[in-house]
């Protein structure tokens, strides 16, 4: 599978108390979305980034609009980290076995 890659990162607070992770790619954000840890799974913004970050794989929509469409996925589930830590300097945490 083609990894396609995020113009910039997004970083939610996910799982541990303290703990940040780095969202890089559309892989990425639809394996948070689908995990068990994801606070709101069923709720609608976080179906409608499934079927976005879906679209994107598939070349129906772009990796921005995606993009977007998990940051308001986040907001909804109030896991999104705002402000400086969603640029590069934050330290990558994605641990896609059991982080």
């Amino acid at each position: 599978m083609l990894e396609i890659k995020f113009d910039a990162p997004v970083c939610i607070y996910f799982g541990k108390p303290g703990r940040s992770r780095m969202v890089s790619s559309v892989f990425e954000a639809s394996y948070c979305l689908k995990s068990e840890k994801w606070p709101a799974r069923n709720a609608p913004l976080s179906l409608m980034a499934a079927d976005a970050l879906d679209g994107a794989q598939i070349g129906q929509i772009t990796a921005a609009e995606a993009r977007e469409a998990f940051i308001d996925a986040a907001l909804e589930a109030n896991i999104l980290v705002e402000g400086e830590p969603h640029d590069a300097h934050a330290p990558a945490a994605f641990v896609p076995d059991g982080g």
